[in-house]
């Protein structure tokens, strides 16, 4: 087991009367030796608190964090360790080239072998052809390429990354993809969160579904799958006849507009289907619906929003 996080709370003391708010309750997951976790939530679920928790940039309330079997705290452990935080910042009259000198010289690389690996990890993420330019001039995307790199420029054992995706096209997407998959098949752990639902559902080999500071669910991808019933999605267009009674007890999410049915019901699809029909409502869409994550998320979206 490379990672454990054991009941984990955090409170944060806000405004001038320092009111006590509850970000994380009971935080609990394990994370095992050369496999991708991901961490699923909506913004403002806690997923960032418990990384800084777990890389120790944070102190928790209570609970126990152990990584390779010790204490989070050990200083010793920070050179196993890789981080990409959700929104890197870094100085930005310094070269994408010094940007990973100086981070590789704080790790005690030094000489030929890190002048090879900033090569190395420059090409890996497709910016040799800038390594000489201000990061002042960098794009969102180039920002988030050069922050993986200085992230995996020790070679760490165990890597966070918090929304490497955020601001690549579909092409770099697909480079970050085969990137931490190469790392996995190199005996590394990785932890990620992603929006990108599709990007985890191709990566992760466990996940875990934070709302609200508390995990709802979590487990292996392909068993959190099967437990997703067959059934259909139905959108509608909203209008005075549609009303809540329609759908029954299915799920449903409401946006832009729009009506969004998870019907698992034989029965229930015919008599939405027929009132749709007699009612003249607009039906944008009907399908099965495929097994996916984002199901899933939107299942306990609709969940936590009843709660």
């Amino acid at each position: 087991m490379v990672l454990r996080v054991d009941s984990l709370i955090k409170d944060f003391r806000k405004g001038f009367f320092r009111k006590k708010t509850r970000v994380l309750k009971n935080i609990s997951f394990e994370v095992n030796q050369g496999e991708i976790f991901g961490v699923i939530g909506p913004n403002g679920a806690g997923k960032t608190v418990t990384f800084k928790s777990v890389m120790g940039f944070i102190s928790p309330t209570s609970g126990n964090i152990k990584i390779f079997g010790q204490d989070n705290s050990k200083y010793l452990l920070k050179e196993k360790l890789g981080y990409l935080p959700e929104n890197p910042y870094f100085y930005e009259y310094l070269t994408g080239f010094e940007l990973l000198n100086y981070m590789g010289s704080l790790h005690g690389i030094h000489g030929k072998h890190l002048l090879d690996r900033i090569n190395y990890l420059l090409d890996r993420v497709n910016l040799t052809k800038s390594a000489g330019v201000q990061l002042r001039k960098y794009s969102k995307g180039m920002l988030q390429r050069i922050g993986i790199a200085q992230a995996i420029i020790n070679d760490p054992d165990f890597v966070i990354f918090d929304e490497p995706m955020s601001g690549l096209d579909p092409l770099g997407r697909r480079e970050v993809r085969d990137l931490i998959l190469e790392l996995k098949n190199n005996g590394k752990t990785v932890i990620l969160s992603s929006h990108i639902l599709s990007d985890l559902e191709a990566l992760c080999d466990r996940v875990c579904f934070i709302f609200h500071g508390e995990v709802v669910k979590q487990g292996n991808l392909a068993d959190l799958l099967s437990e997703i019933e067959s059934g259909y999605e139905a959108i509608i267009r909203k209008n005075s006849k549609v009303t809540q009674q329609l759908f029954g007890n299915n799920v449903v999410i409401e946006q832009r507009g729009e009506f969004i049915a998870l019907i698992f019901d034989e029965q229930h699809k015919n008599n939405i289907l027929q009132s749709i029909h007699s009612n003249q409502i607009d039906l944008v869409s009907f399908h099965p619906i495929r097994k996916s994550l984002e199901n899933i998320f939107n299942i306990h979206s609709v969940i936590d929003k009843q709660n």
